[in-house]
C-alpha cells in the first residue's frame, strides 16, 4: 500500500509553523472520504523536551471549543433544532455558578446555529443543562471517538472525556472548558466526520 503523505505539502506546513513560531501548534490534513492522512506537522516551544503539549499524537491539551461539535450533535439528537434558542449572560472566558440558572438580565439569546458559529460558551452551557445529562453527553463523546483508541494505521494517544458529577461540571464540559482532552489527529478526524456526513473513516 503506498504512503498517503504528500511530501511537498508536509514541507510547506512545517515551514509555515516554523515561520510563525507559535508556542505549540499542529496541523493535520486528511481526506474526509478515505481517511488518508495527507500531511501532519507540528511546532513546539523551544525547551519542551517531551512534546507532552502540542504533540501530534498526545492529547494533553483541552479539547476546548472543538468539543462544542459533540455537544451540538447531542443536542440535535435530543430533539433540539438548529433554531432552538437559549438565553444567558457572560461566559466569554469561563462558566461559573451564576450561569446555571436563568435570570432577568439574560439578554444574550442565540439559536444553536448562532451559538456554534459564535462559539458562545454560556449558551452551550445553558442548552446542556436544560436538555442533556452527563451520561448522554458522555455517550455522544464516545461515539465521536473519546475514551478509546482511534481506528486505523496510526498509533494515537487516547482523547479523554469525563463530564463530572455536578451541574456546574456539565455546564463547563459542554463548551469544552473542562473534562476533555484532544489530540490534533483526533481533531482532524472529528472535522472530517462532519464533512463526510457523519461518517468517520479509519486513519491511513
Amino acid at each position: 500500500m503506498p504512503l498517503t503523505l504528500d511530501a511537498g505539502l508536509q514541507a510547506d506546513l512545517q515551514a509555515m509553523l516554523d515561520r510563525t513560531q507559535v508556542p505549540y501548534g499542529a496541523v493535520v490534513l486528511l481526506d474526509p472520504e478515505t481517511g488518508d492522512v495527507l500531511a501532519m506537522a507540528e511546532h513546539r516551544q523551544a525547551g519542551d523536551p517531551t512534546g507532552a503539549i502540542g504533540g501530534l499524537d498526545l492529547p494533553a491539551m483541552p479539547a476546548a471549543s472543538v468539543f462544542k461539535v459533540v455537544t451540538a450533535a447531542a443536542l440535535l439528537e435530543s430533539g433540539q433544532t438548529a433554531d432552538s434558542t437559549a438565553c444567558s449572560h457572560g461566559g466569554r472566558h469561563g462558566i461559573d455558578a451564576t450561569h446555571l440558572r436563568p435570570r432577568p438580565g439574560d439578554r444574550q439569546c442565540e439559536t444553536l446555529t448562532q451559538a456554534i458559529a459564535r462559539s458562545s460558551n454560556a449558551i452551550f452551557a445553558r442548552q446542556a443543562l436544560d436538555h442533556l445529562s452527563a451520561a448522554v453527553l458522555a455517550d455522544m463523546a464516545g461515539r465521536f471517538g473519546w475514551n478509546a483508541p482511534l481506528p486505523g494505521d496510526l498509533q494515537v494517544g487516547v482523547s479523554t472525556f469525563d463530564p463530572g458529577k455536578q451541574p456546574l461540571d456539565l455546564a463547563r464540559a459542554a463548551p469544552g472548558f473542562q473534562g476533555s482532552t484532544l489530540s490534533p489527529l483526533h481533531g482532524a478526524v472529528l472535522a472530517a466526520a462532519v464533512a463526510n456526513h457523519g461518517q468517520a473513516m479509519q486513519l491511513r
